[in-house]
């Protein structure tokens, strides 16, 4: 300013950043009171970014990528000088300054969900979430130096905001249906809290200024903390039978399930075969049903 100003007057919410000096259609951020300011030589005034209204910059596209997209404005309330006269209304400021934002974003929680069927990350930063690369993201059973399970390209990422703490956000990562199944067909990982880790390879995000996140490495897995087991019922797709001959064929038929079932599960007494789409208890009007007393299960 063009003066000393009294700091006690200063209302950082009466502050708004702009991505144009013409604010009619373009990006505006408005700062909240938890950004807190300081005063320094009189003529001064710092103002420190809170962690929720530096994320909400973030997330714009067009705000805060160099100084030629930021601009500043403020209505007469915003501060007073010493006499208390309040600061002339000033029209968009362009920023003379612009220091871009050169730490690397770090993977802080995991969470996975077994029957919705996502991987959360909570990552220190908003992210390019379209800059995800699932195929650099492994859940693992423990920190070990194996591989673990790879998240399958074509795993889609999204933001979930719901829960989030100050300036970091959510990664929802929806996990397609086979590799939800091949998961639960390993019993030694992803069954509870305790088997669940998550790793991350060089490039698997990206920050807003093209940051990668920090890798992971399997002997350093983080465990998640928060973990959804999967309590939706199996539903039968299809039934197929395959008739060889009456003694000593491969008599067999298969049942598609929606999902992974464990086989040693099965009770082939549980299983009735019928010539309709009711079953009696003996042949009645052409209608027959026949209860399985074993078999060989297949997998």
């Amino acid at each position: 300013f063009d003066e000393p100003m009294l700091v006690a007057s200063t209302q950082v919410s009466n502050v708004r950043l702009h991505s144009h000096n013409t604010t009619a259609g373009f990006d505006e951020i408005q700062l909240s009171n938890s950004s807190s300011h300081s005063l320094h030589n009189g003529r001064v005034i710092f103002i420190t970014l809170s962690a929720s209204d530096l994320r909400e910059i973030k997330l714009s596209a067009q705000i805060f990528i160099s100084s030629t997209f930021t601009y500043l404005s403020f209505d007469q309330t915003f501060a007073e000088d010493m006499n208390q006269q309040a600061v002339q209304n000033a029209t968009t400021v362009q920023t003379s300054a612009y220091v871009p934002d050169g730490m690397r974003p770090t993977l802080r929680a995991a969470g996975l969900d077994m029957n919705e069927g996502y991987l959360y990350l909570t990552i220190s930063e908003v992210v390019l979430v379209e800059s995800l690369q699932p195929a650099k993201v492994y859940i693992h059973a423990a920190t070990s130096s194996t591989t673990g399970y790879q998240v399958p390209v074509g795993s889609r990422g999204a933001f979930r905001f719901s829960g989030t703490v100050g300036e970091t956000c959510n990664v929802a990562v929806h996990l397609p249906v086979w590799f939800l199944n091949v998961l639960k067909n390993d019993t030694a990982i992803a069954t509870d809290i305790s088997n669940t880790y998550v790793a991350i390879s060089e490039g698997a995000l990206l920050d807003r200024n093209f940051q990668p996140i920090h890798p992971i490495t399997a002997t350093n897995a983080l465990a998640v903390s928060n973990y959804t087991a999967d309590t939706t019922s199996p539903t039968v797709v299809s039934v197929s039978i395959v008739r060889g001959a009456e003694t000593g064929g491969n008599n067999r038929f298969q049942v598609e399930f929606s999902e992974t079932i464990n086989i040693a599960s099965v009770e082939f007494s549980a299983l009735t075969l019928s010539s309709a789409s009711y079953a009696g208890s003996k042949c009645v009007d052409f209608v027959c049903d026949f209860r399985l007393s074993g078999g060989t299960p297949i997998s």
